[in-house]
């Protein structure tokens, strides 16, 4: 498999840039890709009909300002008549929060960068070089001028309501940094791929002519858009188009940017006419699907779920509010001698009656109307019902359970385990779909930047040319799988280490310096304190060196001790021969500055015993 690094590496250093000024055209005619592109955009766009009216209805109740399918929004308008209850638009609000603090927090690193060969990440070089490419990274999405927090926090919004989100990943025009962008989904079109993903993607919008002559130029623009803007109507809308998809005739051998794996072009519709082409090393757009269904390009979220009860909600909060409001200003009846009226139930309306029938039956001539409403049985009626809402989006399930003080570690591990099953396919989903390609993307914009110079990076270890780099996501979600192993994996060694203590040669299965890193792992400790395995050898290196030079002076220490007793034995007992009893007396007896022929030193104990004392041997 072709690494990340190796890929981006082969690029030359000062690469062109990637969307920013039109390159020279393709070989193919323009007339040609303005006819294919147009077409098959038409056959795009009808296909996903049926889902335009869904998204309506579902904007209408839970995002209005995101309407727009069937006509367009007009500035200022007002989007919210038909709603009556909030309380979904808050849960679907929640849904989206949730979504951002599990899958990208912003107040803990979400994303490790790790190479498949581990002995690579025994390396402390390189995991400090990988730890400082994920800080930079960071800083580069979260800087203000990126947008990514409003643009992913959009984006989350259209995923939870409509099913589907479409983020731009991308530079800015000075190529200065990072820029996200969220599309709307009304504007934004997009096709499936062979495997299922999504590759290629139609961008349709309206833009003032005077604004489309500053974003391509006026010379790049349509016949009728250029006439508007020489007849002072810049500000006439004209229909533009934007298409990216997959080149069939891609050349990596090339330099400039008509030539890279995706196309660009923009056709200015109404004059037929391309107004530049381009292209993208990358598919530069995420977009996240929240389920989806065989046929089905477009992906089905909570909001479609909770639609038929968002409905009924409403329709219920307006039953109740008039309902409250008849209760509070209720409706009169009131005896007249020359007026009759129909009825008027509304609150505060007068019906007026015949004053004989008030004197016949005896009744009041002024009374309120029984409006015979049961607001108690509506209320339970309306709380159920959001309760079903709030299900629908996960409300009773955000929260990741926290350990308590009277929980012991088997219930904190069962409590986890239910979380993730909930919770936990939606998110993985997510993560392919939605942070997966936006980190991906981030990390080879950069890296060609480094390599042009503009040093986004530090410098690469050579042990990383030809590594397969890959990104490990550390949501709540996966955090909490990581801790049921960790907590697994301790209950089981602790098992171990006490039926050890019974039975040492148990302690042999297990891997305690493998299971140490786990937990260092799992709990996501800093780099800088976790020793590589280098590191440790060279300690404990050390450790038993020092540990045989102690011993070894303690046993020099016993025998020196045994040796001046053996002395005194010697000497109680006597003799004089150089060879006997009296020479080996005399020997150690000696002082460090008496001569001692080297063939009196026939004993290795003695030696040793001389070499501590300092005499010559």
């Amino acid at each position: 498999m072709e690494s990340i690094l190796t890929k981006a590496m082969s690029v030359e250093s000062k690469p062109p840039p990637l969307m920013l000024h039109p390159k020279e055209l393709s070989s193919r005619p323009k007339r040609d890709v303005v006819k294919e592109t147009l077409a098959r955009f038409e056959r795009t766009r009808n296909r996903r009909r049926g889902f335009e009216q869904l998204w309506e209805e579902i904007a209408e109740l839970l995002s209005p300002r995101r309407g727009g399918f069937s006509a367009p929004n007009q500035p200022g308008e007002k989007r919210t008549a038909k709603v009556f209850d909030t309380a979904p638009i808050q849960a679907k609000r929640g849904l989206a929060a949730a979504i951002d603090g599990m899958l990208k927090p912003k107040s803990s690193p979400w994303f490790d960068i790790i190479v498949d060969d581990e002995r690579l990440m025994e390396r402390q070089p390189v995991r400090l070089w990988l730890d400082q490419v994920q800080d930079a990274m960071r800083r580069a999405i979260y800087n203000p001028a990126a947008r990514w927090l409003q643009a992913s926090g959009e984006c989350d919004d259209d995923l939870v309501t409509f099913g589907t989100g479409i983020l731009y990943v991308g530079e800015r025009q000075d190529r200065g940094g990072l820029l996200f962008r969220c599309l709307p989904l009304r504007s934004a079109f997009v096709e499936e791929n062979a495997d299922g993903g999504i590759d290629r993607i139609y961008i349709q919008e309206e833009i003032p002519a005077i604004l489309a002559a500053e974003r391509w130029g006026r010379e790049n623009l349509g016949e009728k858009t250029r006439e508007a803007i020489e007849r002072d109507k810049g500000d006439e809308r004209f229909t533009f188009l934007e298409a990216v998809y997959p080149r069939d005739d891609a050349d990596p051998r090339r330099r400039d940017n008509t030539a890279f794996s995706y196309a660009q072009v923009v056709i200015d519709v109404q004059s037929e006419h391309l107004v530049r082409e381009s292209g993208y090393r990358e598919f530069p757009y995420a977009v996240p699907r929240w389920d989806t269904m065989a046929g089905e390009t477009y992906g089905r979220g909570p909001g479609v779920l909770a639609l038929p009860d968002v409905q009924t909600l409403n329709q219920m909060g307006k039953t109740l509010l008039k309902a409250m409001h008849r209760a509070v200003d209720p409706p009169w009846l009131i005896a007249s001698d020359g007026i009759i009226n129909q009825a008027q139930n509304r609150p505060g309306g007068v019906t007026y009656f015949d004053a004989k029938a008030w004197r016949d039956l005896g009744i009041d001539p002024i009374r309120q109307m029984d409006s015979r409403g049961n607001l108690p049985l509506g209320l339970e009626a309306q709380k159920a019902l959001r309760e079903q809402v709030f299900g629908a989006f996960f409300r009773n399930v955000l929260n990741l359970p926290i350990p308590g003080p009277s929980m012991t570690a088997t219930e904190i591990i069962q409590r986890r385990e239910e979380f993730i099953r909930e919770i936990g396919a939606v998110f993985g989903r997510l993560e392919a779909d939605y942070t997966a390609p936006v980190v991906e993307r981030v990390f080879k914009i950069m890296l060609r930047a480094t390599l042009d110079g503009r040093q986004a990076f530090p410098d690469i270890p050579e042990d990383l040319a030809d590594a397969n780099i890959r990104f490990r996501f550390a949501s709540p979600i996966e955090r909490a799988k990581r801790h049921v192993e960790a907590a697994t994996a301790d209950q089981t060694v602790n098992a171990i280490l006490t039926v050890g203590a019974q039975k040492p040669e148990l302690l042999d299965i297990v891997n305690l310096d493998e299971w140490v890193r786990f937990k260092a792992d799992a709990e996501d400790l800093p780099t800088q304190l976790v020793n590589d395995r280098e590191a440790v050898e060279t300690i404990r290196a050390s450790r038993n060196q020092a540990t045989q030079s102690e011993g070894q002076m303690q046993m020099a220490e016993r025998m020196l001790k045994g040796g001046a007793d053996a002395a005194k034995i010697v000497k109680n007992v006597g003799g004089d021969s150089p060879g006997g009893i009296g020479g080996l007396a005399g020997l150690l007896s000696s002082g460090p500055d008496r001569s001692i022929p080297a063939t009196d030193v026939s004993n290795p104990a003695v030696a040793a015993i001389l070499n501590q004392q300092g005499a010559p041997q």
